[in-house]
């Protein structure tokens, strides 16, 4: 067997291995959001607006998963939206009027918001339910302003 090493040819850093695994050991491949992700969640139940995860400064955040629950409620509406309190961009609406949401999804692009924007929930109605957001954090110099955002997607 050679002895060989992966290294990051700026740092001299060496790439991640992982001999717990396996008896021998094994390069680690995997996105951002897996390594750096986190999540947040909030309680529904009462009509109003939540916010799930706030802005850090100029910031942006980019969501890896969202899991919505809510039980059945006449006119009753729930919706996850990017917002800077100018700027309201609706990520998913869900009408809880004739039965109750359950769902759940792992993002595979890049659902990310712009400068400075929260992610949020608003509900109308009592609905008793769980909003739940996977996401990581981008640096301001990775993450765009809102007008350019907008007209890059």
């Amino acid at each position: 067997m050679i002895k060989s090493v992966l290294t990051e040819s700026g740092s001299g850093r060496q790439y991640h291995t992982s001999p717990e695994l396996s008896l021998d050991p094994t390069l680690l491949t995997t996105n951002y959001g897996r390594v750096h992700g986190t999540f947040a969640s909030v309680t529904l139940a009462t009509a109003g607006t939540q916010t799930i995860v706030e802005a850090n400064e100029n910031e942006g955040i980019v969501i890896t998963d969202l899991l919505i629950s809510g039980e059945k409620v006449n006119g009753g509406t729930i919706a996850i939206q990017f917002t800077d309190a100018v700027n309201i961009v609706q990520i998913f609406l869900a009408t809880v009027t004739d039965g109750p949401v359950n769902f759940a999804v792992p993002f595979q692009g890049r659902w990310a918001g712009w400068q400075a924007c929260d992610i949020k929930v608003v509900t109308v109605g009592n609905i008793d339910g769980s909003v739940a957001v996977g996401y990581y954090r981008t640096p301001e110099e990775f993450t765009l302003p809102f007008a350019e955002w907008d007209a890059a997607r």
